[in-house]
């Protein structure tokens, strides 16, 4: 059973010579390599946006740096779809080759952090989540447990339970 949390990973660990000395890499590597890859948050480079979680790469450039073949890259990005690690948005041609865009699933997570609308949700104060949860959150439409309620926090979200 994984554990909960995470850890942190430190880009200079790219620069790290140990990092690419080993070839091939095996899938675990080129999964760390991709979440070392992936954009941090949103920024613009040579007029691409980058979303965070999303890796703009060629295979060709991928096969070097792994060690593998094209054929590998994609066996092993098809895996990851089935398996809901990744998304392929789309692959673009450009005048030397075509890009793979890559997004990782659940990049947030990854990375700590949390849907704005559940940060604004832990921001409330617990009188007010009792209040929105006494009305039904939505304007009476959500179900709500007969009784006294209370909202607790437990693994970090906010749970309404009955007393």
């Amino acid at each position: 059973m994984p554990r909960p949390g995470w850890i942190k990973l430190y880009y200079s660990l790219l620069d790290n010579p140990i990092w690419e000395k080993e070839k091939p890499f095996t899938e675990a590597q080129a999964w760390i390599d991709i979440l070392l890859l992936a954009a941090h948050e949103e920024h613009n480079s040579n007029g691409t946006v980058w979303n965070p979680g999303e890796v703009h790469i060629s295979k060709n450039n991928l096969a070097k740096r792994w060690g593998w073949s094209r054929r590998r890259i994609d066996e092993c990005f098809s895996r990851w779809e089935t398996e809901h690690m990744v998304e392929r948005t789309f692959e673009h041609a450009f005048e030397r080759g075509s890009k793979t865009v890559l997004t990782v699933v659940n990049w947030g997570k990854f990375q700590g952090r949390k849907p704005k609308s559940e940060r604004a949700f832990e921001r409330t104060s617990v009188s007010e989540h009792k209040k929105i949860y006494k009305k039904g959150g939505d304007g009476g439409s959500s179900p709500r447990p007969a009784g006294k309620v209370e909202v607790v926090k437990i693994n970090g979200e906010w749970v309404a339970r009955q007393k």
